[in-house]
Parts: structure tokens; C-alpha cells; sequence
């Protein structure tokens, strides 16, 4: 009796296995996520939000799009074309630094964040987007009083309402 009750103990262990390696398994076209978190400084009362022209923005949906499917190259070079087109775009410049934070050049992620954020506009989500890219490229580079400077400049992206009594 002993063996049947084995042979059952085993046959659930394989399956739980199968189970769980059917689990992990990575979606197919979504291999690299989002590096900022989209939602930062949405709470701010006051959203300036930089036009784009259509192009530019066709051109970093594409590299988006490029990136999520694994493609780096390609958005990467997608992202340096859009570049050449506006080059004082505070957008462009913070894909570009998410883009290199992604890949692990925290340099040049560090430099295209601050750029985005010096150019761009001093208050909303853009501001805080880029601040969140640069105090993570400082943080990987263990430059902390960089990233403290640019936590506190994230937070002072954010306007918030006067309480009210």
C-alpha cells in the first residue's frame, strides 16, 4: 500500500513543479518595465506640462514600444533621433535618462535626469519624474548626498493646496 500512496505524493510534487514554473515564466513582448513610477507628483496643484510636438511624441512611443519588447537598441536609437530633433526637450532628456538607468549607466542616467530637470518646468509630475530618475541614478552610485538633494528637490515639485480651517 505503501508504494500507491507514493507514486500519488509524487505525482502532486511534479505537478505542483509544473505549476509553478508555468507561473514564473516572463510574458512574452513585456521584458522590461517602466523605470518611474508615473503617479509622483500627480498630486501637485499646479501641472505644467510642456508641449510636444507630434513627432517627438511618435517617435518615444516607438521607443517605448522598441524597450517593452526588448529592443533596446532600437529604442535607443529612437530616443537620440528624438533628441536631435528637440534637443532642449525636458521629456526626450528624462527618457533618455530612464533609459540609461534601466541598463545600468547611472552616469549618464545621473546627468540626463538633471538636464531634464533644469530645463523642464519647476513644479508638477514632469519635475518630480525627473528628480525620482536622478535620486535613483545617485543612489546607484552611492552618491547619497545627491540623491537626498534630489528627494528634496522632487518633494518641492509638488504644490500643495494651504490647509484649510
Amino acid at each position: 500500500m505503501m508504494p500507491y500512496t507514493d507514486f500519488y505524493t509524487r505525482l502532486a510534487g511534479a505537478l505542483l513543479v509544473l505549476f509553478l514554473l508555468t507561473a514564473c515564466q516572463s510574458q512574452p513582448g513585456r521584458q522590461n518595465a517602466p523605470v518611474v513610477d508615473e503617479r509622483i507628483g500627480e498630486d501637485s496643484l499646479i501641472q505644467v506640462v510642456p508641449l510636444t510636438p507630434p513627432a517627438i511624441q511618435s517617435i518615444l512611443t516607438q521607443a517605448e514600444s522598441a524597450w517593452v519588447d526588448g529592443r533596446s537598441q532600437q529604442a535607443q536609437k529612437l530616443l537620440l533621433r528624438a533628441l536631435a530633433l528637440q534637443p532642449d526637450s525636458p521629456l526626450v532628456m528624462r527618457k533618455l535618462a530612464e533609459f540609461h538607468l534601466a541598463q545600468g549607466q547611472y552616469t549618464e542616467a545621473l546627468t540626463w535626469a538633471r538636464k531634464a530637470a533644469l530645463s523642464g518646468p519647476p513644479v508638477g509630475q514632469w519635475c518630480a519624474q525627473s528628480w525620482q530618475v536622478a535620486a535613483l541614478a545617485a543612489e546607484q552610485l552611492g552618491q547619497h548626498q545627491q540623491q537626498a538633494a534630489a528627494l528634496q528637490a522632487m518633494d518641492k515639485c509638488r504644490l500643495r493646496a494651504a490647509p484649510r480651517y
